[in-house]
């Protein structure tokens, strides 16, 4: 029969148990442990207990990890305690009650969750907070991510770590709508917080030529055709001004259009809801708001993106992300921002900070991105430094079509992400694929108890992210 084990300190107690089975004659222990998990990013914070019944399996010298997790019910724990203490026992368990079967050595499928934004929306893999938690994908089922990093933290680290879920690099991506106004971004620019994004998709109907943009800076010759840097910059001020007073006019007969249709004020409108509201102004407001809105474009700059573009934001730096265009975001965990412009309402302040922010904006254009080359066999692969933060490291690994490459395991969790091709992923028992054309970019959470992953590009080239925190650089080396 299976026992069930409480422990405040599963990353020990499970270690004990490992070091237990390789000292044994046995080849597998079979148990059930019991975490009070502490949900500190609930509001107002609750306490679960779950239970998660753990196979470990010998081959040699080497102990594989398998398990299911589940909240802690008096049927749960009857039905587990009745249990044989065999493999095949508890594998069943969670197949017949939905629960994903968890190989701890092989990398973990991230199942994101959505946020919406007025511009679209953000895909997290690996957000943990009251807006929404990313998920564990196997078979189909899934678990919360702050599930697994409570009852088996040592997935990130093969050290005892006090704030998992703090430690976890947050992975995401900015998915704007394709329509050309309601899909851009904030034209906003940040004091502290440093920026890298990773294009992974462009919306073919939006971009017919395959290049998407970001608005980056401002136009050099606007400013060249100004008097000084000073004219330019009031010239700017007076222009986004002039678009202000529309904004706030149209806005106003928006929100009375909210109340009508029992709408907060603050509520996120879906875009198709805008542009109907839009299309119901006199033609005269709606020629005003894009003739002004184009004048006040004009000051900036465009830059051209495709799949597997870098884009490094300056400080200091205005920059919005346009329609259509899907990256992955990568930024230092500082919160603040300044916003010049949006096309729609804000809802999450009153006013604009253009006046305030302007005088210390860069006027010049970004320098042009030159990625640093970490390792590189031509017409095989190619390793490239993406973002070094003070926390955690980003590259880019681009493997050309058939080619194949190790990664060796330090002894800390990695993130990956697919942007472009398929990819298999393999070890000596067990293989992965995963495809960039899913509708969504594929991402896994490679564990710190993973110590070799063999990557191959298994139709045409692959671009692969690797995310991993820095006092643990990664070892990839090519097979």
């Amino acid at each position: 029969m299976a026992r069930v084990y409480s422990s405040e300190h599963p990353h020990t107690w499970v270690k004990q148990q490992i070091a237990r089975l390789l000292e044994s004659p046995l080849s597998s222990r079979c148990f059930v442990l019991q975490v009070v998990h502490r949900q500190t990013y609930l509001s107002p914070e609750t306490a679960i207990s779950l239970l998660a019944p753990v196979v470990l399996e010998k081959t040699g010298n080497t102990v594989q990890i398998f398990a299911a997790i589940l909240p802690d019910t008096d049927s749960a724990r009857e039905s587990l305690t009745a249990l044989a203490s065999t493999p095949r026992d508890f594998e069943n368990f969670a197949t017949e009650h939905h629960l994903p079967w968890l190989n701890l050595q092989a990398p973990l499928n991230l199942k994101p969750v959505f946020i919406a934004k007025p511009w679209g929306r953000e895909v997290w893999y690996t957000g943990i907070e009251v807006r929404g938690q990313s998920l564990i994908e196997a078979q189909g089922q899934v678990i919360p991510l702050p599930w697994l990093l409570a009852v088996f933290p040592f997935v990130l680290a093969n050290e005892e770590l006090q704030q998992v879920a703090d430690d976890l690099i947050l992975l995401k991506i900015l998915d704007p709508l394709p329509d050309d106004v309601y899909g851009d971004l904030y034209f906003e620019v940040h004091d502290e917080k440093r920026e890298v994004y990773v294009v992974t998709a462009v919306d073919e109907n939006a971009w017919p030529a395959g290049y998407g943009a970001i608005r980056l800076g401002f136009d050099q010759e606007k400013r060249q055709s100004c008097q000084d840097d000073e004219a330019f910059r009031r010239a700017y001020l007076q222009s986004v001004q002039r678009y202000r007073e529309v904004r706030v006019a149209i806005d106003e007969q928006f929100d009375q259009r909210r109340v009508a249709e029992g709408l907060a004020l603050l509520q996120p409108v879906s875009a198709d809801t805008l542009k109907r509201w839009q299309d119901e102004l006199p033609a005269g407001l709606q020629e005003q708001e894009k003739s002004l809105r184009q004048q006040m474009d004009a000051f900036t700059a465009l830059q051209p993106l495709k799949v597997g573009d870098v884009v490094k934001i300056p400080c200091g730096v205005p920059h919005a992300l346009q329609h259509g265009v899907r990256t992955v975001e990568f930024q230092t965990p500082v919160y603040e921002r300044n916003i010049l412009s949006f096309a729609q309402k804000v809802l999450t302040q009153t006013a604009w900070d253009t006046e305030k922010a302007l005088p210390g904006v860069s006027l010049d254009q970004p320098d042009s991105l030159q990625l640093d080359v970490l390792q590189q066999q031509p017409g095989k692969y190619t390793l490239e430094q993406v973002a070094a933060f003070d926390d955690f490291v980003v590259q880019r690994l681009t493997l050309l079509a058939g080619q194949t490459f190790d990664w060796l395991n330090d002894g800390r969790y990695a993130l990956l992400l697919l942007i472009q091709g398929k990819l298999a992923l393999q070890s000596a028992a067990w293989s992965q694929h995963l495809d960039a054309a899913d509708a969504i970019n594929p991402a896994s959470l490679v564990p710190a108890t993973l110590s070799r992953l063999h990557l191959r590009a298994s139709a045409g080239d692959a671009i692969i992210l690797l995310a991993r925190p820095v006092d643990s650089a990664p070892l990839l080396r090519n097979s």
